[in-house]
């Protein structure tokens, strides 16, 4: 300490006084030992400032740096199209990012805090026991596949990426999920496979319709050549029964099939008459199965129809209502005037059978739906649907 205060004080007078020279052994020492000229000649106490400085400054820059990466990655969060959600390993919701408001309804200061499975349906809350031991575990869940609960009740398919939250020693202490709502992609595949099962189904149903059409049309031939050979008044009656019973067998075929499409031009047609046919073709066995029949064809108006398929429409809606009342009631058939909401034509048909479930009712457009072996009505009305369509037509369904 001495040395260094000396040095100190020799150091300074010769920066103020140039006159003053240092001694030649003091100069050979600062050259030959450079390590400790520098320390002689420069404050320990002003270096540990200036590196106390720089620390500072490099932790202030490393801070500053953390936070703005930080704010970034809760940017990218929040903004975000995929709902975001972390929670803690007791279930309880830690957060919860914009997205997860738009998908579920709730706000971020009403379901923070509380747990997870306010989110998932009754009979799925066992998949929250499996998701945990895999979290436990510190395994991550991609793209698992299920079904959650938003806000009004609404259930929707999502698709959930589940991953673990450790701290830093590493233990686990929760689990970020990723979810995203693949509700269209799912309606989307259920049309494909419900319009690849359509396809197939047509196909077979053409070549059936094809290898009936043939000993239909033999049995045809067949009673028209015995017609002239038949005297007896009797056995002519019974010969125009089976003409009428076999008419009705190639339109019963056709119409069970549901895939026979007239390939002749739309013409012009009494919806009325159309109606009043079909009615008369059921009328035999709406009396055996005491159902009254009550019909109101007020409507003289012509438009373009198929009539074919118009026929096989109302037929199948008749149909329906005989089977939704097994043991008789009222069947209600009318076609009217309407001027709104445009100028057309409206037809209704009702029954007080035993009607259509509630849970049945999103289902009634739906290709091959029924309900007939369990004693309910049928619900086929996917074919009527497609045969409005193509008639220009517009079809609605009331339930009271």
């Amino acid at each position: 300490m001495a040395l260094l205060a000396f040095v100190h004080t020799a150091h300074y007078w010769t920066e103020t006084h140039p006159e003053l020279s240092c001694e030649q052994d003091m100069v050979l020492l600062m050259k030959e030992h450079p390590d400790l000229a520098h320390l002689l000649m420069n404050d320990p106490e002003a270096e540990a400032e200036a590196a106390t400085a720089t620390l500072k400054h490099r932790i202030k820059h490393a801070i500053a740096e953390t936070q703005k990466r930080g704010a970034e990655l809760a940017a990218i969060v929040e903004s975000s199209n995929d709902a975001i959600i972390s929670k803690n390993l007791d279930g309880i919701i830690t957060s919860w990012n914009a997205a997860a408001s738009r998908v579920f309804g709730y706000l971020a200061e009403e379901i923070i805090g509380k747990s997870i499975l306010t989110l998932i349906p009754e009979h799925l809350r066992h998949e929250e026991t499996q998701i945990i031991e895999s979290i436990r575990a510190g395994r991550r869940i991609e793209h698992f596949e299920t079904v959650r609960r938003t806000k009004d009740g609404r259930l929707f398919d999502v698709s959930l990426s589940i991953s673990p939250i450790k701290d830093e020693e590493g233990r686990v202490i929760g689990a970020s999920k990723i979810l995203r709502d693949i509700s269209d992609r799912k309606r989307i595949e259920k049309s494909l496979l419900q319009a690849e099962k359509i396809a197939a189904t047509g196909r077979m149903a053409a070549t059936i319709a094809h290898e009936i059409n043939n000993p239909l049309e033999a049995i045809t031939n067949l009673l028209y050549l015995l017609r002239p050979k038949l005297t007896d008044s009797e056995a002519l009656d019974h010969l125009a029964a089976a003409e009428d019973e076999l008419g009705r067998v190639t339109h019963i075929a056709r119409q069970t099939l549901g895939y026979y499409r007239e390939h002749t031009a739309a013409s012009p047609a009494s919806l009325s008459e159309i109606a009043q046919h079909a009615v008369t073709i059921y009328h035999p066995r709406c009396s055996s199965a005491g159902i009254e029949i009550r019909t109101g064809f007020t409507s003289a108006r012509i438009a373009i129809f198929r009539r074919g398929e118009i026929m096989q429409v109302i037929s199948n809606l008749v149909a329906n209502a005989i089977y939704a009342m097994p043991t008789g009631g009222l069947l209600s058939v009318s076609v009217e005037d309407v001027e709104e909401p445009t100028s057309g034509m409206e037809f209704t048909i009702s029954d007080n059978g035993t009607g259509i479930a509630p849970n049945h009712l999103p289902r009634v457009f739906e290709a091959f739906f029924t309900t007939v072996r369990r004693s309910v009505r049928e619900l086929d009305c996917s074919l009527q649907s497609n045969s409005l369509k193509a008639t220009e037509a517009k079809s609605a369904l009331r339930v009271n």
